[in-house]
């Protein structure tokens, strides 16, 4: 499902984009909605305020699915970044840029594994999912900060 997601989404952030033509907005709300849904998820584990509140030990796998199903949805903004990037550099840059762009979602993807790695070995998956959580909010953070207009005028 969540792989059915990260297929549709793309197409569904496409129309988002041309209809509202807000590409940073589109890019940082749906990052700051995938950090709310990571904090939830882990919410949802045993003796967390989600499976306290519903009075069960622990949320049901659908409670998950449905959560990654959405996160799955949240992060298909995520290619917005080279149309973002395509936008601010001549012609003759593009392929670089481009290529600093795959490099920092590769490059991120294997310091964060290394990271939560460390943070499951001592705190256990539900701190696994805040971290990422609180690393997705500060990341959005900073994407914003960068590219604000005042930023790029500089």
């Amino acid at each position: 499902m969540f792989t059915l997601a990260l297929i549709v989404g793309p197409l569904c952030i496409g129309i988002l984009d041309r209809k509202f033509g807000h590409r940073r907005a589109v890019v940082a709300a749906t990052h700051f909605l995938s950090a709310l849904l990571l904090a939830l998820m882990a919410a949802g584990a045993p003796h967390f305020p989600v499976s306290d509140l519903f009075g069960v030990a622990v949320m049901s796998p659908r409670y998950d699915l449905v959560l990654f199903v959405l996160i799955g949805f949240a992060i298909s903004a995520q290619p917005l970044l080279y149309g973002m990037t395509r936008q601010l550099v001549d012609a003759q840059n593009t392929g670089k840029a481009l290529s600093a762009i795959n490099l920092a979602f590769f490059l991120g993807a294997a310091l964060m594994q290394s990271a939560t790695g460390v943070v499951a070995a001592f705190f256990g998956l539900p701190a696994v999912l805040l971290f990422m959580a609180a690393a997705l909010l500060a990341g959005t953070s900073l994407f914003l900060i960068y590219t604000s207009p005042a930023a790029t005028v500089r």
